[in-house]
């Protein structure tokens, strides 16, 4: 069985984004995994119930960072991600504003998602 890794996240991503609704969720990158023959595992090992889809999207973001990630909240763990790609992003910051999503900063020097506290202000880029 195939694993989510960097470059497959991408390639969801980039498969089910659309104009209308750039935001890809976890929900339908994991929907697609399923969906494939054979599936692609995202749950990794040791009890951990999202280890690849997590390490794909660190990977990602620490590599090529061809993605922007987005939640429905500040709250660090159970609010739903979802990516665009950087090409995207302005569609995608348009959209998610309407929708009630925010932006998640790419934090350059500490080499990972911005997730301070709940007052940061999580709703602008930026820039690597």
């Amino acid at each position: 069985m195939p694993s989510l890794n960097a470059p497959r996240l991408v390639d969801i991503v980039c498969t089910l984004a659309t104009s209308r609704q750039p935001l890809v969720t976890s929900e339908q990158v994991i929907t697609h995994c399923n969906g494939q023959s054979p599936p692609i595992e995202y749950t990794g090992g040791d009890g951990w119930k999202y280890g690849e889809f997590e390490e794909a999207d660190n990977e990602e973001a620490r590599g090529n960072h061809r993605l922007q990630k987005f939640k429905t909240s500040r709250d660090r763990r159970g609010a739903p991600n979802a990516w665009c790609r950087q090409s995207d992003i302005d569609a995608a910051r348009e959209w998610a504003s309407q929708h009630g999503w925010l932006l998640v900063p790419w934090n350059a020097t500490r080499r990972r998602w911005e997730w301070e506290s709940a007052d940061d202000p999580l709703t602008t880029p930026v820039v690597v």
